[in-house]
């Protein structure tokens, strides 16, 4: 093993020691940082796992209120809607109820109804 250089810096001679608790109170801060810091993580963390599911949510879970009718209502109106017993502004409700549904759309389909 070498030996330190003969340049190596040396203690400044403006050192000494510290004052009672001064050491303590700086390790306080510095553990207040460090959790500070670790719940700002979690906090951003779950607030992008909120965002996403959020979004996910709205994009994967149908609605059922499209048109202002429900998927139960245009399921009831596939018959009449088939049939054309239905007035032309509920047949038009039904229609973009459909076209924007993600359980209406295949059913009308799957019947043959055209939207």
């Amino acid at each position: 093993m070498r030996p330190p250089p003969s340049d190596a810096p040396s203690t400044p001679s403006s050192w000494g020691p510290s004052a009672p608790g001064e050491i303590e109170q700086l390790a306080r801060r510095l553990r207040a940082r460090k959790r500070r810091r670790n719940f700002l993580r979690l906090a951003g963390g779950a607030a992008v796992a909120v965002v996403a599911a959020g979004g996910l949510w709205g994009a994967l879970m149908p609605r059922d209120d499209l048109a202002g009718l429900s998927c139960a209502q245009v399921h009831d109106m596939a018959g009449p809607y088939g049939r054309d017993e239905l007035s032309p502004e509920m047949r038009d409700r039904v229609r973009r109820h459909v076209r924007h549904c993600p359980r209406c759309g295949p059913l009308f389909r799957s019947l043959g109804l055209e939207v």
